[in-house]
């Protein structure tokens, strides 16, 4: 017997500018209800760039020391490591996850 059931999720994002400093720092969090294994609503969260759980990024803008408009970036997802499942398997336990715990860090160059 085949078990399906649907998820939902909620969430939020909050962006803020910090004028003298010129960082642009956004914070969201996505709740999703049950254990899931894969992608929710990706249609959604590609579309309003809100990632499962809780998520922070920061850009700051560098000063002008060539052509274009410099910013570093940070971006960090799934902070509190929400949304793994784990199974009993013939083998001992499996653990699935869906939404990796990750930080991405870079520079954008904007000409």
């Amino acid at each position: 017997m085949l078990k399906t059931s649907m998820h939902s999720s909620v969430g939020a994002s909050v962006t803020t500018n910090v004028p003298r400093s010129k960082t642009k720092v956004t914070a969201g969090y996505t709740w999703i209800n049950g254990a899931v294994v894969s992608r929710v609503d990706s249609y959604g969260q590609s579309l309003y760039q809100m990632d499962p759980y809780l998520h922070v990024g920061i850009r700051q803008a560098l000063p002008k020391f060539g052509p274009g408009h410099w910013q570093a970036i940070a971006d960090c997802d799934n902070i509190l490591a929400q949304g793994s499942v784990t199974l009993n398997t013939q083998d001992g336990r499996t653990m699935l996850v869906p939404s990796f715990r990750t930080f991405r860090g870079g520079l954008s160059v904007q000409f």
